[in-house]
């Protein structure tokens, strides 16, 4: 998937696990202080954006997610 498409896919799986619009999702939301995503939720988060890019996150970068930006970047291989 090419860089410019990550976020706006990566904001559709967000948006279902925070249960809000996916317009709302920017790069600098903070995924657990802004959307209330809890660690739980994280995993699932992890799951399935691994099942959408075809990609392994390792756990140490699923802890690394803070932001939309920072999972978007991981996500595709960039240092958070």
């Amino acid at each position: 998937m090419q860089q410019d498409g990550i976020l706006p896919a990566f904001a559709a799986i967000l948006a279902r696990f925070a249960k809000t619009h996916q317009g709302v999702v920017t790069r600098d939301l903070r995924l657990q202080a802004d959307l209330g995503i809890d660690s739980l939720s994280m995993i699932d988060l992890a799951c399935a954006a691994e099942d959408a890019f075809g990609i392994r996150l390792p756990d140490e970068d699923i802890e690394r997610f803070r932001t939309g930006f920072c999972s978007t970047r991981v996500g595709s291989g960039l240092p958070a």
